[in-house]
């Protein structure tokens, strides 16, 4: 992944990538950097090319997080990834607490 964070929490999204996750690579912080051809085709090249190892393992662990959150949100027969569990989680508390705060009012 190419990033060019520009504002708010892009900076932390893009180190979190780059450092932690390793699936990043940054082309230009903020919207004031003049961005040339060299630097575009240079983070390219590293991304890309079977020859850099940087670039083999970043895309290596980008397959490896694309099936973990393929299985997070996965929902099939008998088995919830975790986003799916989360999401129907949150939205059961959601209903509970509008469902009490209703009963409480027409008591």
């Amino acid at each position: 992944m190419i990033r060019w964070p520009i504002a708010a929490d892009h900076f932390y999204i893009s180190k979190l990538l780059e450092e932690e996750v390793k699936v990043c690579v940054e082309l230009a912080r903020g919207n004031k950097n003049g961005i040339r051809h060299e630097d575009v085709v240079r983070v390219i090249d590293l991304v890309m090319d079977d020859e850099s190892k940087k670039g083999v393992e970043m895309r290596c662990k980008a397959c490896q997080v694309k099936e973990m959150v393929k299985n997070a949100i996965r929902d099939e027969q008998g088995f919830k990834g975790s986003s799916a569990k989360g999401l129907e989680e949150f939205l059961a508390t959601a209903l509970l607490r509008k469902k009490v705060k209703m009963d409480r009012h027409h008591n």
